[in-house]
């Protein structure tokens, strides 16, 4: 018997974490980049060298984007059923698990590739062929960035914060990035260290650069 089946809501919570995860490292980086101009007057000059140095921030930033894009799918196809989820066939399940309890998540999941086909087969509305597109993409560079060495990979943080955004307006609640956002600082580890106003701070910090 499968146990500790996971709820749609488990896995929109962890793809929104992701999500945010992405964008803290393109809202640091965009932050950082302002104080600096701010008091270093070489820092136009320098600015490209600065995303440069910051190259492998973003990708590895980008390749969490991509990986809660998935868990937001993933979340979408359980309101059917979790069950739907499952990647291989029965003779691949776990050894045991027709005579013992064995959790969810020993069992394999689909593959990234076929999350597309099975959640339009099943869901409704079906997903635009944009956001087909965007998704293929995001796949694709993320196998690179996390499976091998492409020196003409470059990510720009415009491209980070755009899929965030676009990935969130797709998949995630019906709240706004900014509503997201605002929750997930509020309840981030440096919210314990800060008045409670930091987040709404930071927030206004990040949406203003």
């Amino acid at each position: 018997m499968i146990t500790e089946i996971p709820t749609p809501d488990d896995f929109l919570a962890t793809g929104l974490q992701l999500l945010n995860s992405a964008w803290d490292t393109g809202a640091a980086l965009m932050v950082d980049l302002s104080e600096a101009e701010q008091y270093n007057p070489d820092a136009q000059e320098l600015k490209d060298d600065y995303w440069q140095a910051a190259r492998v921030q973003l990708s590895s930033a980008l390749a969490a984007a991509q990986q809660g894009n998935e868990f937001l799918l993933k979340s979408r196809i359980a309101t059917v059923t979790p069950l739907l989820l499952l990647g291989a066939a029965p003779k691949d399940w776990p050894a045991g698990c027709a005579t013992k309890p064995t959790p969810f998540a020993e069992f394999r999941t689909l593959d990234a590739q076929d999350l597309i086909k099975v959640h339009n087969t099943c869901c409704s509305p079906a997903l635009s062929d944009e956001f087909i597109t965007l998704f293929e993409q995001l796949r694709r560079k993320r196998n690179t960035i996390m499976h091998s060495v492409d020196k003409n990979l470059s990510v720009h943080v415009s491209e980070l914060f755009l899929a965030v955004l676009t990935i969130n307006e797709t998949l995630g609640t019906e709240k706004n990035w900014a509503s997201v956002r605002h929750e997930y600082l509020s309840n981030a580890p440096l919210s314990l260290m800060h008045s409670s106003d930091w987040g709404d701070m930071r927030l206004v910090q990040e949406l203003v650069q």
